[in-house]
């Protein structure tokens, strides 16, 4: 990340030059880069920042991953009992799997009532760039500094 991180600011600064006509500027008329401009450009440039980030992942653990990231897709919130049952495994098992470190990394939870709902933002081997959701969720200050350093 460090690596290719004036890489990314230069990107972010021409998509909100690309995109002038619907950006905000400040008091000195510079145009203000929005957390559209890093989405449009993880988006458009996600295989110059692609790394294997399976190491220390078994078959198994990226098959929790792939079947919660599945399940999903077909529009329904996850519980641990669907992938158990997708996987043909106990739900005790998934569970001790979910509770190990290097799935924590990659699996959010999200509480609701009694129900824990999973939820799998990106795969391994994917994007290492934070989620749009990560940035929100880091909360970062824009209120000082140059464009590079708001990112």
């Amino acid at each position: 990340m460090l690596r290719d991180y004036d890489s990314l600011a230069a990107a972010i600064e021409s998509s909100a030059i690309l995109h002038y006509l619907n950006r905000e500027t400040d008091e000195e008329g510079k145009l203000i880069a929005t957390l559209d401009d890093y989405e449009f450009v993880r988006n458009a440039l996600w295989r110059s920042f692609q790394v294997s980030q399976k190491q220390g992942i078994t078959e198994t653990q990226n098959e929790i991953l792939v079947t919660i990231y599945d399940l999903e897709k077909l529009g329904n919130p996850v519980l641990q009992k669907d992938v158990a049952e997708r996987m043909n495994k106990a739900a005790s098992y998934i569970s001790s799997e979910l509770k190990k470190p290097v799935l924590k990394n990659w699996v959010e939870t999200e509480k609701d009532g009694k129900k824990n709902y999973l939820h799998v933002e990106i795969l391994p081997d994917s994007i290492i760039l934070p989620t749009r959701k990560q940035v929100e969720k880091a909360k970062p200050n824009y209120s000082e500094g140059t464009s590079r350093e708001v990112l």
